[in-house]
């Protein structure tokens, strides 16, 4: 266990080096995957006071549709970029960007299918587990104040004490569903590596997308909870510090029905989202790669090519 978490720390250390290195790349390939979000929005607002209901609903499943599909075009872009930068190598765009509208198509309807099938099992095992805990938890720590309550100065501070712990449990909650929610992401991208990274049919990449998920299967489990705690404190940190704390001057001298504040807050919690979107597609790229090597024995294999030709 004590290897496992080694070789995970590293393994997400190494990721964040990477995404260091090529900062700029990574930053506009996320802001290029959130375009689409960017016009939709501003589109279903012009269009909101022409259009129909109807047609505004086919407008947002439009823009909902086309912003994954280049979403996960994008983080498919960003998962060559880190194997370009981890072998030295000058990630060229035409390298980068080579995925035809075909190929995209189908990772990104399997990456659909998987995400939904993943997150519905996430689902389930949250409300297995966590929904019955918070509701006794909930009673429990109330009915204790509420009887705290009465005795007195000291049952007051009690009580205090009681609902501070729950704000505190009800925090740690919110924060573990964050973590599952960020492991379910990191899996669906684990998931769509084999057509971002080769060029094997749809049916093999996706026989071979299953064969890697449960090759070294606890480990995987390890290495997506763990990006996803910190893919989640870098989101809070990040959408905290930009989305709330740079446009504050501006709501405070201008008030918040002030549309250039608005429109602020808006940039900044995007550029939030921006900056925290590449770790997870390189950990995920960084996964897949050592474990597709560990299985197809490429390690063992450049060995005995490297004592053949010294032989």
């Amino acid at each position: 266990m004590r290897r496992q978490l080694e070789t995970t720390l590293d393994l997400l250390d190494e990721g964040l080096r990477l995404y260091r290195r090529g900062f700029v790349t990574f930053a506009l390939l996320a802001a290029l995957g959130f375009a689409p979000l960017i016009v939709g929005v501003g589109t279903t607002f012009a269009a909101a006071r022409y259009w129909s209901s109807e047609a505004i609903v086919l407008l947002v499943l439009a823009w909902l549709v086309a912003g994954v599909l280049l979403l996960l075009y994008c983080t498919g872009a960003m998962s060559r970029v880190a194997i370009a930068l981890r072998a030295r190598q000058n990630p060229g765009l035409r390298a980068v960007l080579g995925m035809g509208p075909l190929r995209t198509a189908s990772m990104g309807c399997f990456g659909l299918i998987y995400g939904m099938l993943v997150n519905v099992i996430i689902s389930l095992g949250s409300c297995i587990i966590f929904l019955p805990l918070s509701c006794f938890m909930s009673l429990g720590f109330g009915a204790a104040s509420g009887a705290a309550a009465s005795l007195g100065e000291i049952g007051a501070a009690l009580a205090s004490f009681l609902l501070s712990l729950a704000l505190l449990t009800t925090i740690v909650l919110y924060g573990i569903s964050l973590v599952l929610s960020g492991a379910g992401y990191s899996w669906m991208l684990y998931g769509i590596q084999p057509f971002v990274l080769s060029d094997m049919p749809v049916r093999r990449a996706m026989s071979h997308s299953f064969d890697l998920l449960f090759y070294q299967f606890w480990r995987n489990l390890l290495v997506f909870f763990g990006a996803s705690a910190i893919f989640s404190a870098l989101t809070v940190a990040v959408t905290i510090a930009v989305g709330v704390l740079l446009p504050l001057p501006l709501y405070i001298a201008l008030g918040p029905d002030s549309l250039w504040a608005q429109g602020l807050s808006a940039s900044a919690w995007l550029l939030g989202l921006v900056l925290v979107l590449p770790p997870m597609p390189i950990w995920m790229t960084l996964l897949y790669e050592r474990n597709r090597r560990d299985r197809d024995g490429d390690a063992l294999i450049e060995r005995v090519a490297l004592l053949a030709h010294e032989a």
